[in-house]
């Protein structure tokens, strides 16, 4: 009888705890290295953006570059797709080389750790300063160039609050 009122009892002590989250598995993590440079969702969507006839180095020069001339004019709006700054964190799931250019090779996995500033324009009313604001990247999936990647050697991020 004793041995039985202890099982129910260990039995209502383990239900009623709650379950901490298991921490994230990442695969292989790597911080970018050069940015900013969009996340592509989809395999190949990069040859839309891409100047023909370009080198896909020089082509990756001039997207870095005209990133930073956008955000440095405040010309990125709410609706751009993901772009990775220099010192986001990317967990590498797979790779596959470019189509036209095979010695090119794309990283696909998901965002561990990317966020950005933003600049919405609207300025508070007391002091007249802008507020700040977070464009957070973490989680989203899709594809983005190895070569702007190196091994991250640190520890692997904390889940945001």
């Amino acid at each position: 009888m004793t041995g039985a009122l202890v099982s129910i009892g260990l039995v209502a002590c383990t239900v009623g705890q709650p379950a901490t989250p298991p921490p994230e598995v990442f695969t292989a993590l790597y911080v970018v290295n050069n940015g900013p440079y969009p996340l592509y969702a989809n395999f190949g969507d990069w040859a839309a953006a891409r100047p023909p006839r370009l080198p896909l180095s020089e082509a990756d020069k001039q997207t870095i570059e005209a990133g930073r001339i956008a955000r440095a004019q405040h010309h990125v709006g709410t609706d751009a797709g993901p772009w990775l700054l220099k010192g986001c964190i990317f967990d590498v799931l797979t790779t596959s080389a470019d189509q036209r250019d095979t010695s090119y090779v794309w990283a696909y996995g998901r965002v561990a750790r990317c966020d950005e500033p933003v600049e919405d324009g609207v300025l508070e009313p007391q002091m007249g300063v802008r507020p700040e604001k977070l464009r957070i990247y973490d989680g989203r999936l899709g594809y983005f160039p190895m070569s702007l990647l190196d091994v991250y050697t640190g520890s692997a991020p904390p889940p945001r609050q």
